[in-house]
């Protein structure tokens, strides 16, 4: 039985428009990543520059992190990124003094006063050379390097360091992982060679294109999984059909596992025939070059690098819909996955996989960073496995207690339905503090943070718009009444507009009482027409595929695409433009949110009938 459930599952699966939306966006990401990848060639004797190389030596490392640590004392500054936000820290006096501490133990340098003169000496003496100067502007060509003491212990100085990034709040360069990725020096043509070596003969060529085209493709199957779970877990609900399949004999456990299975399969056959492309490059290569390959190699990183993160992702998915008949699924995966990929920006070289959602290895070398990181990245695969199982296993007992008649939880949804967003716009702005800087941030910064994290409350807060409208009872009483639809959508539009523009009008505020200099009007009006215009964009898809999860994910998938270099397609769309001290784009974001709700609510009202 749990056989044909499977392949009807999979049909369903194939004739779903979100899944063919999905497939997509995953083709999109690979050509806007991975089209014009190129393999890289053997180096020669004599090119201009191989690169840099990581160093593992100490005495570099302990050089590159004091001489940081010594400019932000003196600067009274530090940075740190805890979750790939920028975050400048400012320490009360008590803490000051323990880096002082810590300095003086380390190098020797006994106050502020002797960090300035350090600082000033090493970039005074850079300036010296022919090539120092570009433009009237100093061109600094190494940053600060100090001595350590005579008699350090590497051992020592590890333990000092990780007593300052916890100083500092974590997300430091002084962490373990941070501090040994440094040092660099330059690559020699023997180290080059040996590079290109490691790939050829280790990797067999196609390893490591595969751990790079793993590193790209699980950034978004870290997100979409969940929209395809959501839309099938609403499915039976909105056609009315729940009631029918809970008096159907078939137990729980093979409906569930069914439907799991399929979404999983489903999304992972896109997946291994876009590997297609990368594979024939590498076989190109490799007959023109006379080198064997690992032909299963993109197989192999499909099954062991990304089968997991769709398990995981597709059952976080399954679970939260079944239990609370919404898609509030969505916006916790959206949440994790924020946290997963900006968490993981440190670790982009690979080699140091934690236990994230998207481990990353954004590179077609480092074969020895994998090789001494394999133990615990298979730990880190292995859990999500467990975790998308024990998630399907909770997700079937949360649907034989509703065959049961208990956990029915839907008639209190559509009352608290707005309440919860509000509130998770507000709790989005409350943690903000604890995730990202916020405080003395230049207007640079301050953009980021505006653009890049507070704009996602348009995602929140606009699409549910027409959502009590999910409900056909509901909606035939609203068509029935004297008073239009589209007045109805409208003044709900305006209050949820209002309340952005409310909420995000005291997070400027915050900002501007913390030290942050920005325009602050203009900053305001700029992040107000990009939470407008994902909003719209959102409302315009719902309105459109009277779908919830659609209208979530078309947002999502468009602030993931600005992300990874969506300057280039986006164009005057493109909503991180002030970051980059451009305004123009915003007056286009205004006028395209004011057409796409516009027309969003114009296509829900010709479903009326």
């Amino acid at each position: 039985m749990l056989g044909q459930l499977f392949l009807k599952e999979c049909k369903q699966t194939a004739r779903s428009l979100i899944y063919w939306l999905i497939v997509l966006v995953l083709i999109f990401d690979f050509t806007s990543q991975l089209g014009d990848m190129e393999i890289s060639q053997k180096p020669e004797p004599g090119q201009e520059g191989y690169g840099n190389l990581k160093s593992s030596d100490p005495e570099l490392i302990m050089e590159s992190t004091l001489g940081q640590l010594t400019e932000e004392y003196w600067r009274e500054s530090y940075t740190t990124y805890p979750i790939g936000f920028y975050k400048n820290v400012t320490l009360n006096e008590a803490d000051d003094r323990r880096i002082a501490e810590i300095l003086d133990e380390t190098t020797g340098i006994h106050n502020r006063e002797e960090a300035g003169k350090t600082v000033e000496e090493w970039y005074a003496a850079q300036q010296e050379g022919k090539d120092s100067v570009h433009e009237g502007e100093p061109v600094y060509r190494e940053p600060l390097k100090v001595e350590p003491v005579e008699g350090l212990d590497y051992g020592r100085f590890g333990e000092l360091m990780d007593e300052v990034d916890e100083i500092l709040g974590g997300g430091s360069d002084y962490n373990k992982t941070s501090r040994e990725n440094s040092a660099e020096i330059p690559m020699t043509y023997e180290d080059a060679l040996e590079e290109y070596d490691t790939l050829i003969q280790k990797d067999r060529l196609t390893g490591g294109y595969a751990r790079l085209f793993s590193d790209y493709m699980v950034i978004f199957l870290g997100i979409l999984p969940v929209f395809l779970a959501v839309t099938r877990g609403l499915r039976d609900r909105r056609s009315m059909m729940q009631e029918l399949i809970y008096t159907r004999k078939c137990p729980s456990f093979t409906i569930i596992a069914s439907r799991y299975l399929a979404m999983v399969v489903m999304l992972t056959i896109p997946v291994l025939a876009l590997s297609l492309v990368p594979i024939s490059k590498c076989m190109s290569y490799a007959q023109t070059a006379g080198i064997a390959v690992d032909m299963l190699a993109f197989v192999k990183y499909t099954f062991g690098w990304l089968l997991p993160t769709i398990m995981a992702v597709t059952a976080v998915g399954m679970f939260l819909t079944e239990l609370t008949d919404t898609a509030a699924a969505v916006l916790v995966q959206g949440a994790w996955w924020f946290m997963a990929v900006f968490g993981g920006i440190d670790d982009l070289g690979g080699g140091s996989y934690g236990w994230n959602l998207a481990p990353r290895h954004n590179t077609p070398m480092n074969w020895q960073g994998f090789h001494d990181g394999f133990a615990q990245l298979a730990a880190n695969r292995i859990m999500y496995v467990a975790v998308g199982v024990i998630l399907m296993v909770f997700t079937a007992l949360v649907y034989t207690q509703k065959r049961k008649g208990r956990l029915q939880i839907r008639g209190i949804n559509l009352k608290y339905n707005i309440p919860l967003h509000i509130l998770i716009c507000v709790l989005m702005l409350l943690v903000s503090p604890f995730l990202m800087g916020v405080a003395n941030l230049g207007a640079q910064d301050t953009a980021k943070v505006l653009e890049m994290y507070a704009a996602l409350m348009g995602i929140v807060l606009v699409p549910p718009v027409f959502l009590p409208e999910q409900d056909r009872d509901i909606r035939d009483l609203v068509y029935t009444k004297y008073v239009s639809g589209a007045s109805v959508y409208l003044v709900r539009l305006l209050g949820n507009v209002l309340i952005l523009a409310v909420l995000l009008w005291l997070y400027v505020w915050m900002l501007m009482h913390n030290g942050c200099e920005f325009p602050a009007a203009k900053y305001f009006l700029g992040t107000l027409a990009e939470m407008l215009f994902l909003g719209g964009l959102g409302l315009f898809f719902y309105g459109l595929c009277d779908n919830l999860v659609i209208g979530y994910m078309a947002p999502m998938v468009y602030f993931i695409a600005a992300i990874g270099g969506g300057e280039k397609w986006l164009r005057m769309f493109y909503p991180f433009s002030m970051a980059r001290g451009s305004y123009g784009e915003k007056i286009w974001l205004a006028v395209g949110a004011a057409l796409l709700a516009g027309a969003g609510i114009w296509l829900r009202c010709r479903r009326k009938g």
